[in-house]
């Protein structure tokens, strides 16, 4: 009986912590295409592909003539698993990277036209045809990102 009432419980958390990653990850990405409304006009949502590894990251996708902004963000349980997620993943890299301010506790440039950056619990990787491009929706998703873990 306990052993029942235990495994009901636990499945009740996984099914709240799952509803509330699906709810941050609408927020996220209503957030993130009025960003880029407001950085990149002229730039329209693009179907996504379907995730191969779903509830991992989200991604995103923007196009216009040619040119592409994407942005791919993590959602980690806190501030410190998101910090060691951006350094494993800036590990794989194969590109110098230049540490910047004004985008989260950790940003990162990088070529061609990378910037990523690390805000509480979340990471965003952001990408854009042009620096000028890049800088604009960069200051935008990352005032999105603060404004949407405001409680």
């Amino acid at each position: 009986m306990r052993l029942a009432a235990t495994a009901v419980l636990l499945a009740a958390a996984a099914l709240t912590i799952t509803v509330q990653a699906q709810a941050d990850e609408t927020r996220f990405d209503r957030a993130f295409d009025a960003a880029i409304e407001a950085a990149a006009p002229r730039f329209r949502p693009y179907p996504p592909a379907p995730s191969v590894r779903p509830r991992e990251y989200g991604y995103r996708e923007w196009r216009t003539d040619g040119a592409t902004v994407s942005v791919r963000y993590f959602l980690r349980e806190s501030p410190n698993a998101a910090s060691k997620l951006l350094r494993e993943r800036m590990l794989m890299l194969s590109v110098p990277t230049t540490p910047i301010g004004g985008y989260g506790e950790e940003s990162y440039l990088f070529a061609p036209c990378r910037l990523w950056f690390r805000h509480g619990a979340v990471i965003v990787e952001v990408t854009a045809p042009e620096l000028d491009t890049l800088r604009r929706v960069a200051t935008l998703f990352a005032d999105a990102v603060a404004a949407s873990l405001q409680p």
